[in-house]
């Protein structure tokens, strides 16, 4: 039974709502009385709340009806007015609009409206992330809302309103929760980045909702933007694009082009069509057409441009179909089997699962594992843990080398850690639990295979747990899938030949496979590869409306203000488009565009390799002979974009760009091409070619200010005093140095990072047998890593000071000289006169005209090195100045850079990013901070203190701020790579901070009042020092004290250590509720001499100070070595006893502060009763004859347990027959049967008797089975309320009936069941 829950606002609105009802509009008692209850009841089961059958039940509300009464009429009715009630009758009869207003929260609840804020919003949000990040985020607003629920920020879901400032509760709960902040640590930034986008939507429609309503009053009146019949014509034919370019063209008094509309509507409109409303709208213009064909063709001349999200990696895929051993595919039952283990406290075996599942090791290798793998000396946790050999004769396979700690291995181990306080570096983590000394060796291979059976358990046998299991769900969802050597990108060729493009079209035309022919139109077509198209969707490449999108990026980088250059839509894409479009049928545009062809409903996409089948099965049935791979396409569209321009040189640049590569020769090798291809074009280009020439001014880089490193040669770097000279390229520098920073930092620099600060980069350090995914992989000496290279000498220098930033290395300790070179051209010539010589590059003082024409229109940042920005920039300077810009493109770009701040490959004008009044309160707040005494800021902690007052300009993270804040500082602060400190030589100790002040406090101190005091320390920082530290004692309720403050002597630390040892010595064990109880019994000057302190906080700060002495788990004390989990003091219970009852087991629950925990009950007794239990030497079962017995009732594959309701064919067991004593035998002991349950409990015998051999393996896969074959209406409450009557559940509630109605219905359709 559920504690009973107080009656909040909303609920007490709806039960008032309801009076009213009875006492105005004459509706029947009884009936107000039912609807509100199954309103009430249904209010919190979307907040997420386990109810029972009381919660809330007809029979209560009789009695809160009667309350609500007296506090309506003013006087006691039958029951007394409660506070609450008799406030919201106060609330309705004198602020009736906030009384509406509470009332409409909770109905809109009720008829679940949520679910239009939620599309809205994902729609919203797709339009400002890319389809990868949108995938990424969409998964944790659930978990944001449960956890907001959970801690009362919210008392809906999280889409149940779109109120602005509930929005900001949301996003500053997510930011400053410790828990949160702990348990999802290493992907806050998503986490965070998910609520700002929901505080972003919010605000954005508090502060459209005047437009919105204006734009509803045109709707209304669609005659008065009609004016005649030539615009009543042109409205029909253009239906949104009329209404559309109405409103801008007169929302300005200027004469705007159809390019600029076009750039304000987006891509649902063509320029023609623009053109054509404007000409002929009674509101438009005349304007010269020729003009703007002209700007149109010169954006439209460059077709290529770097697409940043292109990468190798093959698709993730599981393997293997059988069910012994098969993956756990959905992540989250992955989750919920975690989940389960820690709340039945079985932390160590949630340790083994969870490093399996996480790393894909054998059993015998993470047996082996010892504390020192994951901790370091001082016993805090490393980033990763070595596998240096196989250590298990009977591990044939080499598993050596390192792997990280992620944070579900961290958490896991953190909850075993500060469960199991007695250990020693040197000990292993899973040993036997027979052995008394944690220094034997660790436990056997069939103690594992115990463990997996008790998870099988855990999950009511929806997977069967087995280290092949764990090892193909770690391949499923983290390894990537391997293509054989023969299939190997790097050996893939382009379609050179037209004629050969030509076969392949003609066939696939011909044969009416139309998937595989819009997979070659849009490959071919847009360049993409093999895993891009994977991932395409059909909103991707369709309108809202069902027609093709008139332009799609190239190369598929379909991420929102990512791509510079569009392609326009072919006649065969849309052809083929709109014909495979028809043959599937649509139902939803999120759906996958390529799918497998038996089955289009389904919601995974086609696999990499099978896109890698198709493409080489039409290339062979064309009869066309190159080796096609997923590259193909890629390589043949670049091939013929290279073609097709003469071979000139600014699309040779162009292309070698957008790969990647340092030299074209690269490029030539990539496509397979070879330069006497292109030599018709390109021997008269080279005619003019200038000398090389090297100029010896000796540069450092500034690694502080942008520079371009083009056409310059490293010379030297030194790295903490140790110079190294002898360099043959900036590749072998940034090999070299890299080398000498990992040496120092290889807990930092891991495999499979980027370095980069935005999120979906390239993997640029890796393992050598994961080398294939790079362009130019370089060994680093001493190791088995490899450096992705194929990047410029700019960006080399970039990531460099990446490295620096994240190791924590001042600038200064690393030094690089380079040269500049003179010219550009070939060596081979030096023998000539050089006709061209290119000056070192000047210092060229910003431009107040420039800066005009950024601060107006680049307010979002200008995008360096992008020619379309640049164009955009020459188009603007014009319009604003009213002159042409006639400088040379290298001298523009340098007088950009000397305009602003340069952050993410982005040009911001410091004076647009925030307001004069603001950067002088910003820079106000530091100096006060510094006047009271700090000695440094966190950029991240400073970031957070004016977030809000950051969302109307245009500083969006950290990173940018401490940009800004560098570029005003004028050297009067000191700025560091996180924080910015009064001065030089201070260094930040956020550990000692937190120490002395919680120390300083004496008292438990809230964690928010922390993070509020300490507030140029990142909350994440303080949280985690918090939570990581056992000196740290959380005394509840997220209030903390430092060890050192309780009042405890050397003298009563020893009296409580006896008194633990006499206790123990009597049962083996105690709990921490015991242990404060005898020592208020026996010392109770202890506890009076810690009054501020809670009996938690008292129990950690002696686990701190005893943890040498005993064993501490949770809450349970034993001796030391001899650890005990909450499961094993109910199994050592039963096991312990011949005869005992439920109402001995409920006391042990409270004493130890615990549920009980029956399935360990069930594995170490018998019961017979509802209330008594018996040892299992009792059991007295004649197995064929009670199977057999079962087989009278069960007729088909399964039964209820209630529907054996006579016994007296049943052999004698040495017991009276009763459905507790049935459920326990199929559960334990049937040979023929099974037991499928939600779980055990004290009042009730609930599940069903499954046989063996009916396939059923899961209660989820039981429940659908049973709804869709039962005489049932597949709605929530009326199949909850059909699996209580047939005695499959014992309440009303189950967290995956959603999913399990999904399947019935899934599963009555393809029986064609009504």
């Amino acid at each position: 039974m559920s504690r009973p829950q107080q009656w909040t606002k909303e609920e007490a609105a709806v039960l008032l709502h309801g009076l009213l009802q009875i006492i105005n509009c004459d509706v029947p008692r009884s009936e107000v009385i039912k609807q509100v209850s199954a309103d009430l009841r249904k209010i919190a089961t979307l907040r997420g709340q386990v109810i029972d059958d009381i919660y809330r039940n007809e029979n209560g509300i009789t009695f809160q009806l009667a309350s609500m009464e007296s506090a309506y009429y003013g006087k006691t009715i039958m029951k007394p007015a409660t506070n609450l009630f008799v406030q919201v009758v106060d609330l309705y009869r004198n602020n009736r609009i906030e009384f509406d207003k509470v009332l409409k929260g909770a109905l809109d609840m009720l008829e679940n409206r949520h679910a239009d804020h939620e599309e809205n919003f994902m729609t919203w949000l797709s339009k400002q992330v890319s389809p990868m990040q949108l995938s990424e985020l969409y998964g944790t607003y659930r978990e944001i809302e449960e956890f907001c629920l959970r801690v009362k920020t919210i008392n809906s879901p999280l889409f149940s309103s779109v109120d602005f400032d509930r929005s900001k509760k949301i996003k500053n709960t997510i930011e400053t929760n410790k828990v949160f902040r702990f348990s999802h640590r290493k992907h806050m930034g998503k986490y965070i980045a998910s609520a700002t986008h929901f505080m972003h939507y919010c605000k954005t429609l508090l502060d459209t909702a005047s437009a919105e309503k204006e734009k509803t009053n045109e709707e209304d009146d669609t005659a008065k933007s009609v004016q005649n019949k030539q615009d009543e014509a042109l409205a029909q034919k253009y239906p949104i694009i009329y209404k559309k370019v109405k409103a801008i063209v007169c929302a300005t008094s200027e004469k705007l082009t159809a390019s600029d509309i076009k750039s304000k509507i987006g891509a649902i409109a063509r320029l023609s069509d623009i053109e054509y409303i404007i000409s002929n709208a009674t509101w438009g213009y005349s304007y010269d057409v020729q003009a703007e064909e002209a700007v149109e063709s010169a954006s439209e001349s460059t077709t290529i441009s770097v697409n940043p999200y292109f990468s190798h990696i093959k698709m993730k895929t599981g393997n293997g179909n059988d069910k012994a051993g098969e993956a756990i595919r959905n992540w989250d039952d992955v989750v919920l089997i975690s989940e389960r283990l820690v709340a039945k406290n079985k932390l160590k075996d949630n340790l083994l699962f969870v490093i399996l599942v996480n790393t894909g090791l054998t059993v015998d290798t993470v047996l082996n594992l010892k504390f020192s793998d994951f901790l370091n000396p001082d016993k805090s946790f490393k980033e990763c843990f070595v596998i240096s050999k196989i250590k298990s004769a009977a591990n044939s396979r080499d598993e050596s080398g390192e792997y990280p700690i992620n944070k579900d291995i961290l958490a896991a181990l953190f909850l075993y850690i500060q469960a199991k306080v007695s250990y020693n570096l040197n000990d292993f983590i899973f040993v036997g639990e027979s052995h008394n000394n944690s220094s034997f060796a660790p436990f056997s291979r069939q103690t594992t295979v115990r463990i997996f059976a008790g998870i099988t358990q855990e999950i009511d046998g929806k997977y069967n747990v087995s280290a092949r299991t764990l090892k193909k769900t770690y391949d499923y969802h983290f390894a990537s899938s391997e293509v054989s050597s023969s299939d190997d990108d790097s050996k893939s060729e382009p379609i050179k030949l037209l004629s050969d493009i030509m076969k392949i079209k003609s066939l696939l035309d011909k044969s009416g496979r139309y998937r595989d022919r819009l997979l070659f139109a849009i490959g071919l077509g847009l360049g993409m590869s093999g895993r891009d198209l994977m991932k395409l969707r059909f909103k991707h490449i369709i309108n809202d409306d069902g027609s093709v999108k008139e332009e799609l990026p190239l190369f598929g980088n379909f991420e929102e203000g990512e791509c510079e250059f569009y392609i326009e839509t072919s006649a065969e894409i849309r052809d083929a488009v709109m014909q495979y479009s028809k043959f599937v049928g649509i139902n939803d545009l999120n759906d996958f565009v390529f799918k497998s062809e038996g089955n289009h409903r389904t919601e995974y996409a086609l696999a990499a390799n099978s896109i890698l089948r198709v493409i080489k099965s039409v290339v062979a049935e064309a009869d066309v002979n190159v080796n096609a791979t997923t590259l193909t396409f890629k390589k043949t569209f670049l091939y013929h974009q290279l073609m097709a321009s003469g071979g000139s040189s600014q699309m040779k640049s162009t292309i070698r760009r957008i790969l990647r590569h340092s030299s074209f020769s690269q490029t030539l090798a990539f496509l397979c091409a070879d330069e006497k291809e292109f030599e018709s074009t390109t021997e008269a280009m080279s005619i003019d070619r200038p000398v090389r020439q090297e100029s010896q001014d000796l540069r450092s880089v500034d690694f502080t200010s942008p520079a371009d490193y083009s056409y310059s040669t490293p010379v030297s770097f030194t790295y903490f005093d140790q110079k190294y000279q002898d360099l043959r390229s900036w590749t072998d520098l940034y090999v070299k140095l890299f080398t000498c920073l990992y040496e120092d930092y290889p807990h930092i620099l891991k495999p499979g990072m980027s370095f980069s600060r935005t999120t979906g980069g390239r993997i640029e350090l890796t393992t050598e047998d994961q080398q294939m995914i790079m362009f130019a992989p370089k060994k680093v000496a001493n190791t088995n890593l490899v450096l992705e290279t194929n990047i410029s000498a700019s960006n080399m220098i970039s990531k460099v000071r990446f490295w620096l930033e994240i190791c924590n290395v001042d600038f200064e300790n690393v030094e690089i000289n380079y040269v500049k070179k003179a010219a550009v051209g070939s060596s081979r010539r030096t023998e000539e006169k050089p006709k061209v010589v290119v000056a070192p590059v000047q210092i060229v003082a910003a431009d107040e005209k420039y800066k005009i024409v950024l601060q107006d229109r680049f307010k979002k940042g200008y995008r360096l090195g992008s020619g379309l920005d640049l164009k955009k920039f020459k188009r603007y300077y014009h319009e604003l100045h009213g002159v042409e810009l006639h400088e040379d493109d290298n001298t523009i770009g340098i007088k950009i850079r000397n305009c602003g701040i340069f952050h993410e490959e982005k040009l911001f004008i410091p004076e647009v990013m925030l307001s004069d009044e603001l950067k002088d309160k910003l820079f106000a707040y530091i100096s006060d901070e510094f006047a009271q005494g700090k000695k440094a800021i966190y950029y991240e902690a400073l970031f957070r203190a004016f977030s809000e007052q950051f969302l109307d300009y245009y500083i969006y993270d950290a990173e940018m701020l401490k940009a800004y804040l560098a570029h005003y500082n004028n050297g009067k602060y000191h700025i560091t790579s996180n924080y910015i400190a009064k001065e030089g030589g201070v260094s930040a100790k956020p550990y000692d901070e937190v120490k002395d002040y919680l120390i300083g406090a004496g008292v438990p101190v809230d964690a928010q009042v922390v993070c509020e005091v300490l507030s140029h320390i990142p909350s994440k920082k303080i949280m985690q020092i918090l939570g990581m530290n056992a000196e740290f004692v959380n005394n509840g309720k997220s209030y903390y004290f430092h060890v050192s403050v309780i009042n405890l002597s050397q003298e009563e630390l020893d009296n409580i250590a006896a008194l633990i040892s006499d206790m123990i010595e009597e049962k083996e064990f105690i709990s921490g509720n015991e242990l404060v109880s005898a020592i208020k019994a026996k010392y109770p000057y202890i506890i009076d001499n810690n009054q501020n302190f809670s009996a938690l906080g008292m129990r950690d700060a002696i686990k701190y100070n005893l943890q040498d002495r005993f064993s501490f788990s949770g809450n349970v004390i034993s001796g030391k070595g001899k650890w005990m989990s909450m499961a094993d003091v109910f199994a050592n219970y039963a096991k312990g006893r011949s005869v005992f009852d439920i109402a001995e087991l409920v006391t042990l629950a409270e004493e130890m502060n615990s549920s009980v925990y029956f399935e360990a009950v069930y594995e170490n007794s018998l019961r017979i009763s509802q209330s008594q239990f018996v040892s299992k030497e009792q059991a007295q079962f004649h197995i064929h004859e009670t199977d057999m017995a079962i087989d009278r009732f069960c007729n088909g594959k399964y039964i209820p347990i209630k529907a054996v309701t006579e016994f007296g064919s049943f052999p004698d067991a040495g017991f009276p027959w009763n459905p507790y004593l049935l459920a326990h035998y199929v559960y334990s002991y049937s040979k023929r049967y099974k037991l499928l349950t939600a779980g055990f409990n004290r009042n009730t015998s609930v599940g069903a008797i499954v046989s063996r051999n009916s396939g059923i393996e899961s209660f989820d896969d039981f429940l659908a089975i049973a709804l869709a074959e039962g005489n049932c209406i597949l709605k929530k409450e009326n199949a909850l309320n059909f699996l209580v009557d047939q005695g499959y559940l014992a309440r009303r509630n189950y967290s995956n009936i959603e999913k399990i109605l999904i399947q019935a219905n899934a599963q009555r359709n393809m029986k064609g069941t009504d």
